[in-house]
């Protein structure tokens, strides 16, 4: 899972890390579901700050797909694309 989470480079990798499969065993079903709540939690109570902190240019743009990017986590058979 560490690894995989460092090779993140679009929303196809990413989503691959949220689904589960049934090829997928127990250890690596439970760090999906540990690392969706882990998304969870960071988008509804850590991304603002983050947002704001960082050197982004386009803030309010950020702020705005960051409800859509929760939902898609929290139902990642439905993560395909963002837009607008």
């Amino acid at each position: 899972m560490r690894v995989n989470k460092r090779t993140i480079k679009g929303i196809d990798t990413f989503r691959a890390l949220l689904l589960y499969k049934e090829t997928d065993d127990k250890k690596l079903i439970a760090n999906k579901k540990i690392f969706q709540e882990i998304g969870i939690i960071f988008i509804k109570y850590f991304s603002v700050n983050w947002i704001f902190t960082s050197k982004i240019v386009h803030k309010l743009t950020y702020l705005k797909f960051r409800f859509k990017v929760l939902r898609r986590i929290q139902n990642p058979e439905l993560f395909t694309y963002i837009k607008g």
